[in-house]
């Protein structure tokens, strides 16, 4: 049965000076997928909708990354955003403390959840931050057996 996925994105902070041990929920936000345009280019044409076969081969000899995800800053960096948050703990926060995860949900449910690489890529002056997966090699092969399309 082929089901429609929203992707998720939810960052998960942990200050173990404060005595926390475990990571507990900071934000939650809707993410988008995008396929980089060098992978585009190389990828046939028919893969662009469904790439994660290809890309977890090109990913295996190359150590670029082809898959961006895209979301609100103040999601991943609530602490930038003290108009948006006035809460004075978020200022106790750094980008250290900060874990992120990709979820792909289908209503309520969390199908599948990944980690995110802990290296961001935040735009200078608006709200947008891009996130890569650790290992796209394995995120794919995951996807591929999820039959995950982009559209």
């Amino acid at each position: 049965v082929m089901h429609r996925l929203s992707v998720a994105l939810s960052s998960w902070f942990c200050l173990p000076e404060q005595g926390m041990t475990t990571y507990e929920l900071l934000s939650r936000s809707s993410a988008f997928i995008s396929i980089s345009n060098h992978a585009r280019n190389i990828l046939p044409l028919a893969a662009h909708q469904q790439p994660w076969r290809e890309i977890s081969e090109l990913q295996l000899s190359s150590r670029r990354k082809f898959v961006h995800i895209l979301t609100s800053q103040h999601v991943v960096h609530p602490f930038r955003y003290p108009n948006y948050y006035t809460d004075e703990w978020l200022q106790c926060i750094t980008e250290a403390d900060v874990m992120c995860k990709l979820e792909l949900r289908h209503k309520e449910t969390v199908i599948s959840s990944v980690s995110l690489s802990p290296l961001t890529w935040p735009h200078p002056t608006a709200d947008v931050i891009v996130l890569h997966f650790e290992e796209e090699s394995e995120v794919a092969h995951e996807f591929v057996s999820l039959m995950v399309n982009i559209e």
